[in-house]
């Protein structure tokens, strides 16, 4: 199965969201920044993207994080 980069934002900010919660796009956000440290700007620019994924899913409208424990 090929997946596309914008599917493979979608997936990784709503396992963030999952996983994290509120905090999730912060801790995307930190992940980001800690790539650009390090001079990759392409890990950085996905990262950055997927915490503003994070964000538009965070405000959408019927979007609920369902945890199951």
């Amino acid at each position: 199965m090929i997946v596309s980069l914008d599917q493979a934002i979608e997936m990784h900010a709503k396992a963030a969201l999952f996983r994290a919660g509120k905090s999730a796009c912060k801790q995307t956000l930190e992940l980001a920044e800690r790539f650009r440290a390090r001079g990759d700007l392409a890990s950085f620019e996905t990262w950055k993207s997927v915490s503003e994924r994070i964000a538009e899913l965070e405000t959408k409208q019927g979007f609920v994080v369902k945890r199951r424990i």
